[in-house]
């Protein structure tokens, strides 16, 4: 049996039979042709679908009394999925944890430096990720970190 059969169990009438083949075969046409995205870009995409959902959240939280616990949690979901989309300003904004904001601040600033600024550190940086950057049209930017410093950087 290969990975993309379809198994037919005994109980199935034959319209029912027939229904499933049909929809197999359109969800194979639709995964053909849908993007093949790498990881940090499904990072993204992912962060875009999760801002939307803690907006309603914290829309919903803050109508209600005492939920004051579950408002800080929405509040730095919500500054993690700014910040995955380069939205770190924002992000900045709205996240209370101090090492958060501080990774956020990192962030930013590394973006915003010269990109042909190094360190004077003999250890070779080491990419940490990638995220969308505003000073590079929205471009998905490598970030470097020195190992023994920690200073970041745009890998060029």
């Amino acid at each position: 049996m290969s990975e993309n059969e379809l198994v037919i169990l005994p109980h199935f009438t034959p319209v029912e039979v027939e229904a499933l083949n049909k929809e197999h075969k359109h969800r194979e046409e639709v995964a053909k042709t849908r993007a093949q995205l790498d990881n940090d870009s499904e990072r993204v995409r992912d962060a875009i679908q999760r801002e939307s959902f803690w907006v309603t959240q914290l829309e919903y939280l803050t109508d209600n009394e005492g939920a004051d616990a579950a408002v800080l949690h929405a509040e730095e979901e919500l500054a993690q999925c700014l910040a995955v989309q380069g939205k770190l300003d924002d992000a900045i904004a709205i996240a209370r944890n101090p090492e958060r904001r501080a990774y956020f601040q990192m962030l930013k600033a590394a973006i915003q430096k010269d990109d042909t600024e190094e360190c004077d550190c003999k250890t070779p940086d080491h990419v940490i990720g990638q995220m969308p950057s505003a000073k590079h049209g929205g471009q998905m930017v490598n970030i470097k970190q020195c190992p023994e410093c920690g200073t970041m950087n745009i890998a060029p």
